[in-house]
């Protein structure tokens, strides 16, 4: 049983954003609906996402290595965790700083160390 969930959590690993996919589209915009549920998206590649801490216009360029499991902990993070979620996105305690980290680059980061760090390339599935 856990050597077949890990294989699944492996093969997962190995499905890499797509902004041309319109099912990892829809996961971005229910991240930013389970952010900001008061406030529509305007357009899909905007300067709103910075405000959530993307590093630019199109979110879909910091994924990188991470793939698109890092936008599903993100989004069950943000749905699950809501106001854990929000008082770190708005960090609600402690001083803010001139600088403030990207919070959901972080979150994609995260996502990706812990990938390294439990071993789980996909291309090693099979020894």
């Amino acid at each position: 049983m856990n050597e077949e969930k890990l294989r699944r959590l492996r093969h997962r690993t190995k499905v890499h954003f797509d902004a041309s996919r319109r099912e990892h589209q829809n996961a971005l915009r229910a991240l930013w609906s389970a952010t900001y549920p008061d406030r529509e998206l305007q357009i899909f590649v905007s300067d709103q996402w910075k405000e959530m801490g993307w590093q630019g216009k199109d979110p879909s360029t910091d994924f990188r290595g991470a793939c698109f499991i890092s936008l599903e902990n993100l989004l069950f993070f943000a749905k699950t965790f809501s106001p854990s979620f929000q008082s770190l996105l708005r960090k609600k305690t402690g001083k803010r700083a001139d600088w403030e980290y990207p919070f959901v680059v972080v979150g994609v980061n995260v996502t990706f160390m812990i990938m390294q760090m439990l071993d789980l390339d996909a291309s090693k599935m099979n020894e």
